[in-house]
């Protein structure tokens, strides 16, 4: 009975996933989002080389949120957040 349960099939090992620089900049770009936009320039500039480089989804996809992270972050630094305000209907002026 003890040779019965030597017979399972060994594990198969997973295959790994490549480390893409879309994939890095979508890293930098989520981080960018959760610190408030004070790192989306620093993702903007991984997401903009990932695209220019290898240009794959993950890219295109940190690409957009760190540009729209940083514009915000423009937008609270130098204009108090007026635009926000704009698009939000709460802007009275």
């Amino acid at each position: 009975m003890a040779q019965a349960a030597n017979h399972r099939k060994p594990l198969q090992e997973l295959p790994t996933i490549p480390a893409t620089p879309g994939r890095s900049a979508f890293f930098f770009a989520c981080i960018g989002l959760l610190t408030f936009g004070l790192l989306s320039p620093i993702a903007l500039l991984v997401s903009l080389l990932a695209v220019l480089n290898r240009p794959d989804g993950f890219g295109a996809a940190a690409l957009f949120l760190s540009l729209v992270s940083t514009l915000i972050l423009v937008d609270v630094i130098f204009l108090g957040g007026v635009i926000i305000l704009m698009l939000t209907g709460l802007f009275m002026g």
